[in-house]
């Protein structure tokens, strides 16, 4: 007598993931439940998690030189503020000089010669407080921008580290689904 035999159930088996196959059982051999039929090496997931985690250390080091040039400029910019505070000191006591020297000029005290002196410092020191204040406003502008790309780039290694922990996962279930096959 000849005849088939055929199972009371089809089943169709795939794979989710790339990677090298390793097939453990033949067509037809007899199998059990929980019995591994086949595993699929996810080595692709994993060397992307493996990539995400080298571009999270580097994001890291990032920070690390972003959050020094921040002390840095930091630093720079109390130096600046400190000059622009004695640069203050030194026109209001320019300005105050060259009102007592006006006034001795008009009550003629004083020469021209003198009272010429005291204008051009004055006219001088008033020129570097501007300088320093606009020192002070370019360094202050460059901690805030510095600032703004920290927080840009805390923001982007938060996104990156949630996104290996989810790929991580996802590879972790992958090889759990190729190690049960």
């Amino acid at each position: 007598a000849s005849g088939e035999i055929k199972p009371h159930t089809y089943i169709n088996i795939g794979a989710t993931g790339a990677g090298r196959t390793e097939i453990f059982v033949q067509e037809g051999d007899r199998v059990k439940k929980g019995q591994l039929l086949a595993k699929v090496e996810t080595v692709q997931p994993e060397a992307d998690v493996n990539a995400q985690r080298a571009a999270i250390r580097t994001a890291q080091s990032d920070l690390i030189a972003a959050t020094a040039a921040i002390k840095s400029m930091d630093e720079n910019l109390r130096t600046v503020t400190a000059s622009l505070d004695r640069a203050k000191a030194e026109r209001e006591r320019a300005r105050l000089n060259f009102e007592r020297a006006r006034q001795l000029f008009t009550d003629q005290l004083i020469s021209r010669q003198e009272f010429d002196a005291r204008k051009a410092e004055h006219d001088t020191i008033s020129s570097q407080f501007q300088e320093q204040w606009v020192a002070q406003k370019q360094a202050a502008d460059q901690l805030r921008d510095a600032l703004t790309a920290l927080n840009t780039k805390i923001e982007e290694v938060s996104r990156k580290k949630n996104l290996i922990i989810a790929r991580q996962k996802r590879a972790e279930a992958q090889k759990k689904i190729a190690d049960t096959m």
